[in-house]
Formats: structure tokens, C-alpha cells, sequence
């Protein structure tokens, strides 16, 4: 599963907005604003404004295509989700169908706009290739020809005898590889085999053969050229010395490799350490931020620490540690004991390249679209409960003012006369649901408030003497001021006089007293208490000579 996206530079006011899901609504089919919407239609409820944000479609071919407008209304992001071959027509046509409404048509790759993208492009510079490049860089594949360019790059006019030595036949091979791929060129020197004196220079072995079958001779000794001894003196070209630097050939390499994949040369960008000790390599790949950094020297672990610190700082969708020289397997274990949201990966053969890559871009793939249906979960929910309540109840109010009205409603309690004669409490107002009447008194309160000898003005108005408590189970709790209880049911009020009650002090039967005084016990015999004899206290010394001032 696999994600274009582009992104397109307006502002988007809410009438285009609208404009917007309408001619998308009619081409292509809802995804998330289509489940809700069925479901307040069948609760009879006013349609909700759709594609609020945002929406998700299904595509003429089951591509999803999205579009998603910024927070700050100020651009358009638009892509398609597939899983094989990119719908690139299709999702050209749904691009066009935005970019008409809208009357804006300058859409930008997403990767271009990334953070990530940014500051890889301030840090980093175009990677140059120039032609032929690519291919010059296979040869030095070899150890031996990295070696031999570097001497020879050190070293114009160097003899291949003076390099080799006894090698010389063998590296001769090597010496038409650089040759061939224009990163070296020589010259046929034939040297006297006795005097060691130079007879003669070829630009090429053909013309040295050719001068041999005329009949060219030393004359020193007397033998044809082909039969003296015969070297090689080497120069680098300008390419030559450009790829003698270390680790560039490994990029260029590299940049070789990801032409295969579908990277292009021009969407690489490069940093690199002082005398090319450390190269990284950077590819924008379908929307995707890959960092190589390639190492032809053996990876030893302080190298895998530091290739860890870079790719944190860049933050990448993936990094890759390129050399074909892994140390032992101890540089593995570093990237694989890294606590790194970014994945790491070593790879010592380029043939592996491509599935390190596709396997990177798919798990990144799958990350983007994950990102993206994360967007839209919110309004895929359904708030049953609302819904239902507003199903039930009505629409709830949307002004403040209304809401605040509801809220500081001041309710009037007037005691009114009920059905029958029988005094009863209601509550006015509108929109409260109607009159609510709340018995003022027990059924079975068949006295007069007349008899209960209530002062004047208490007796005035009965409404204004109730202290009424009105609970949320409109229980109503009266409360007189005289301590009177009318909860429970009865006949008729009590008339008995409390002080009444009491019964005389007379009736009460209090046990007789003894009229006997107790004696008092005193012991005699103590001793008078000697006065004179006290212990006076000694006087208290100051621990300071003089009296302190306020200033001390």
C-alpha cells in the first residue's frame, strides 16, 4: 500500500468549501461523512454540513482519493491511496477537479514541503553527476584499481613497475579498466634491457607493435623494440582525480544503484566531511527521505555510533550505512542496540539495494496512510446518545444567549388555589414543560391555620411565611418556624398546653435526706513548718557586663 500526494497553495473560505464537496460528492463516492449522515436520516434530523475538513472517496478503480484542507485554511492536500501500479491519470483528474473549483493549479510534491526535506535541502547540496561518471565508478569496485588510481593521483607519471613490482602482468588488467573507463591514460615506454636507457614512447600498444613489425631496433643492442623491456607510464585524468578521493566512487556507485529503483540523479543532494571521510547521500524517493552514507573503509562500531548520531539529527524515513567492509558484525549490533524511531539498516552488497529499499518504502508507506485515516477517525464516530436525545427532545440550542437563559431561569412559587378548594403550589414560566402542582399540605390537614394563633404577620400571606425546599424529586419540606412537624398524617393539631404537662414538683416522689452531719477527720501530730529556714534564691548574674544599646 503506497500514497501520492500533492499540495496546492489557496485559501479556501467555507462557501468553496462547500463548493467543493458538492462537485466531489457528485463524482466520487463518501466515505466518512456517508455512515453518519444515513444514520441521522433515519432519526428524521436535519442533515449536518459534510465534508467538514475533509473527506474520503472511493475511486473509479477502488483507489481511495482524499483531499484535506489545512487549519489554517490556506492550502489543500490532496493524494490517492493503491496498492500496485500509481493511478497517475486518475489521480490527475481528481487533482483538476480541486484545482477547478478552487481556481488555483500550481500543486507541490508533498516531500518538498516536509520538515524533514527542508533541512536535508538547507545542509546539503545538489549531488553532482557529470556524464560518464556512473559508469567510471564500477571499476573501482576492485580494491586494486581504488588503489591504483589513488597512487597515480598522488603521483602523475608514475611507472606501473615502480607500483607493482612483480605484479606488473597482473595489474596490467586493472590498468585497461581505468583506461577504458577514461580515468587514466598511458604510455608505452621500451627501455634497453642491458643499459636501461629509453629508446622510444608509444601513445598506444598498437602503435608500438606496428613500429616493431617495420623493423625498429635498439641500437644498443641490435633487437627489434617488441623484444626490449617494455613499461607503462600512467596519468590521471580530470575524472581520474575527481574519483581518487575516498568514498565517492561508493556514492556514485550508489547513485548508479537507485537509478534502477527509480531515483532520478537530480533528486539527490550530498554533504561531506573533510577530505571525503564521510559521505552522505540523500534521495527523495515517492515522497520519502532516504540518507546512505557509505564508507569504503571497515566499518568499526565508533563509525556505526556516529552514522546512528547523523540520522538522528537528519531524522529520515530510513538510513542506510553502505560499505562492503562490515567489521565483523560489530557495527550490525550498534544500529541494532539503537533506540531510534528511525529504521537503520547495513548493507555490504548493492545487489541487495533495491529489496532494502522497496522494504523501507513500504513500511513508510504504510506509516503515511496509517497517518492519514488517523485524520479522519473523528468524524467516522457516531454520538448515539446526542443524536438520540435530539431525536427525542429537540435540537439543543446552539446561541449562548439561550443556553444562559436556561441557565439563570428564576422560578416564581405561587400557592394557588387547586381543584376542590384544596390549596396547592405551581410553578410558572415558559418552557419549563407547563404549571407544576405540588400539594401545599397533607390530605388529611383538616385544621385551620387561624388556630394555630400565628403572629400577624405571619398569618397575612401564607405563601411568604413557607420556607419551601423544592428538591429534584419535588419532595416539598414545610417549615413554619414553630418547630411544627406535618409530615405524618393526622386528624387534627394538638391543643394541649405543654406547660401543662409538666408535672408539680409536689407529685414528684423524692427520696428523704439524713439530716445527720458527717464528722470531719483531722490528723494531728504534723509539724509546724519552719519559716525561717527557707532556702533563699541565689541572685541572677547577666552574662554581658553592660547593658546592651537599641543599636546592638
Amino acid at each position: 500500500m503506497q500514497v501520492l500526494r500533492e499540495v496546492l497553495r489557496v485559501k479556501v473560505g467555507e462557501e468553496q468549501e462547500q463548493d467543493l464537496w458538492q462537485r466531489l460528492k457528485g463524482l466520487y463516492q463518501p466515505l466518512v461523512s456517508d455512515v453518519p449522515g444515513v444514520f441521522r436520516e433515519l432519526l428524521e434530523l436535519n442533515g449536518m454540513p459534510s465534508g467538514r475538513g475533509g473527506e474520503l472517496f472511493m475511486g473509479k478503480e477502488e483507489d481511495i482519493l482524499f483531499y484535506w484542507i489545512s487549519e489554517a485554511r490556506d492550502s489543500v492536500e490532496a493524494g490517492v491511496i493503491f496498492t500496485d501500479t500509481p493511478p497517475v491519470e486518475r489521480f490527475e483528474e481528481f487533482r483538476s477537479s480541486i484545482a477547478s473549483v478552487l481556481d488555483a493549479w500550481r500543486w507541490t510534491p508533498l516531500s518538498v514541503l516536509s520538515r524533514r526535506f527542508r533541512l536535508v535541502a538547507e545542509e546539503s547540496d545538489p549531488f553532482p553527476v557529470a556524464k560518464g561518471q556512473l559508469e567510471a565508478a564500477k571499476v573501482l569496485t576492485a580494491p586494486e584499481c581504488r588503489e591504483l588510481l589513488g597512487r597515480v593521483a598522488a603521483n602523475p607519471g608514475l611507472m606501473l613497475s615502480n607500483f607493482a613490482g612483480d605484479r606488473a602482468e597482473e595489474y596490467a588488467g586493472f590498468v585497461d579498466g581505468l583506461v577504458d573507463k577514461g580515468l587514466l591514460e598511458r604510455e608505452f615506454e621500451v627501455f634497453d634491457r642491458d643499459t636501461n636507457r629509453e629508446l622510444a614512447r608509444f601513445p598506444t600498444f598498437e602503435a608500438l607493435q606496428e613500429a616493431a613489425e617495420r623493423g625498429f631496433r635498439s641500437p644498443f643492442s641490435n633487437r627489434l623494440i617488441s623484444e626490449e623491456r617494455i613499461d607503462q607510464l600512467l596519468r590521471p585524468t580530470p575524472l581520474g582525480k575527481r574519483l581518487a578521493h575516498r568514498n565517492l566512487w561508493l556514492a556514485l556507485s550508489l547513485a548508479e544503484a537507485l537509478s534502477h529503483h527509480g531515483v532520478s540523479e537530480k533528486s539527490l543532494r550530498w554533504t561531506l566531511e573533510s577530505d571525503y571521510q564521510t559521505v552522505d547521500l540523500f534521495a527523495i524517493y515517492e515522497g520519502s527521505v532516504f540518507m546512505f552514507e557509505v564508507q569504503e573503509a571497515e566499518v568499526t562500531p565508533d563509525k556505526a555510533f556516529r552514522f546512528v548520531s547523523r540520522a538522528s539529527y537528519y531524522e529520515p524515513d530510513a538510513a542506510f550505512l553502505v560499505s562492503p567492509l562490515t567489521g565483523g558484525g560489530e557495527a550490525e549490533q550498534v544500529l541494532k542496540r539503537s533506540e531510534r524511531d528511525v529504521p537503520l539498516a547495513l548493507i555490504s552488497d548493492l545487489s541487495t539495494l533495491g529489496d532494502k529499499i522497496s522494504e523501507v518504502l513500504t513500511e513508510t508507506s504504510y506509516e503515511s496512510v496509517q497517518e492519514i485515516l488517523n485524520r479522519f477517525d473523528p468524524m467516522t464516530r457516531i454520538d448515539i446518545a446526542r443524536l438520540v436525545g435530539e431525536h427525542l427532545l429537540g435540537p439543543e440550542p446552539e446561541k449562548k444567549e439561550d443556553i444562559d437563559h436556561l441557565l439563570n431561569l428564576d422560578l416564581e412559587l405561587d400557592l394557588d388555589g387547586g381543584a376542590g378548594g384544596q390549596q396547592s403550589l405551581t410553578l410558572p414560566g415558559d418552557g419549563v414543560g407547563g404549571d407544576l402542582d405540588v400539594p401545599s399540605l397533607p390530605d388529611d390537614f383538616g385544621g385551620d391555620l387561624a388556630d394555630l394563633d400565628l403572629p400577624a404577620s405571619a398569618s397575612s400571606s401564607a405563601s411568604s411565611d413557607l420556607d419551601l425546599d423544592l428538591d429534584l424529586d419535588l419532595d416539598l419540606d414545610l417549615d413554619l418556624d414553630l418547630d411544627l412537624d406535618i409530615g405524618t398524617s393526622s386528624d387534627t393539631l394538638p391543643t394541649t398546653d405543654p406547660v401543662a404537662a409538666v408535672p408539680d414538683l409536689d407529685d414528684l416522689d423524692v427520696p428523704a435526706l439524713d439530716p445527720t452531719p458527717t464528722p470531719i477527720e483531722v490528723e494531728e501530730d504534723l509539724p509546724e513548718p519552719d519559716f525561717g529556714a527557707a532556702v533563699e534564691p541565689e541572685p541572677v548574674v547577666p552574662e554581658f557586663d553592660e547593658v546592651p544599646g537599641p543599636d546592638d
